[in-house]
């Protein structure tokens, strides 16, 4: 019975887990400035999706605001940033590694935008701190609003909290005390 009931918990405990959505919501950013959460996570990054929508007011589309200005970058416990997208900012500083631009290239229309990268340099793994950052990737950038930032990191988990485990052990010693008596 106590081993039904502790397999029970850990694959309770196993099934929760699930690809990482960080919902960095409404951000309106200068160019260089940006968005960064530090999550707790572990796993190995295989895809992300990036999606936001674009809304420039008049004066960033005369300044020539685009959308694929926009970059995100992240950061593994144990490598360097690696970034996706913007113009001439790297956002995690010297050494960012440059991956690759964002499917629209070149798009400047407001409304919003998604991509979906596979093309993921090796190395991207780890349990730890991560850095996730968003942000408006071309210096010379007058204010723009992203709306509806979402980053889905595929393959990456986030790191149960200590009272998480401490409340499994204490369900698995209450079962094994019922068992005794």
């Amino acid at each position: 019975m106590l081993r039904r009931a502790a397999l029970a918990l850990l694959l309770a405990a196993g099934a929760s887990r699930a690809d990482v959505v960080i919902n960095l919501g409404n951000a309106n950013l200068v160019g260089g400035d940006m968005v960064v959460q530090t999550p707790q996570l572990s796993g190995t990054l295989l895809a992300v999706v990036v999606s936001f929508d674009f809304e420039p007011d008049l004066a960033a589309q005369a300044n020539g605001s685009w959308a694929s200005d926009a970059a995100f970058a992240i950061e593994s416990p144990i490598t360097n940033p690696v970034q996706w997208g913007g113009y001439d900012v790297l956002l995690g500083g010297e050494s960012t590694i440059f991956v690759d631009d964002w499917a629209f290239y070149g798009e400047s229309d407001p409304g919003p935008y998604t991509d979906i990268r596979t093309d993921i340099p090796v190395g991207l793994f780890g349990t730890g701190t991560w850095a996730v950052a968003f942000g408006n990737a071309w210096s010379e950038s007058t204010p723009v609003q992203y709306n509806s930032i979402t980053i889905t990191l595929v393959g990456l988990q986030t790191i149960p909290a200590p009272s998480g485990a401490a409340a499994m052990l204490t369900g698995l010693v209450t079962l094994a005390r019922r068992r005794r008596r």
